[in-house]
């Protein structure tokens, strides 16, 4: 009996605490018919990796060919990748600044700047 109350209070005390935890706002994403925009998206979060493990600009930048072929899956999004990869590497590495992936892709007029993003 005691071991039912111990387990029963814990329980409780975990729910009670996962209620008070704050929980993030989700990240906004591209739609899934949104092309350019999940194009953009997914080369951002691609440089933002690269940025992050302190992979320089020019390698980024010689990658191009890889990242477009092995990450977009269908011909169109592959040549949407490779007509603008390196606009974007441009973008994401020259700007110092805390604005979000979806941000960047917004104001290179890749991503609409109202919806439900």
């Amino acid at each position: 009996m005691k071991s039912v109350f111990v387990i029963v209070f814990f329980a409780c005390f975990g729910i009670i605490l996962s209620a008070k935890l704050p929980t993030p706002a989700p990240s906004p994403t591209p739609e899934p018919d949104d092309l350019v925009c999940g194009v953009c998206f997914m080369i951002g979060n691609i440089m933002e990796a690269f940025k992050k493990e302190d992979i320089p600009k020019e390698t980024a930048t010689s990658q191009k060919t890889f990242v477009c072929e092995v990450v977009f899956a269908t011909e169109e999004t592959r040549q949407l990748c490779l007509d603008s990869y390196l606009e974007e590497v441009d973008s994401f590495y020259d700007e110092v600044d805390t604005d979000t992936v979806m941000d960047k892709c917004i104001q290179l007029k890749k991503c609409p700047a109202s919806g439900s993003y």
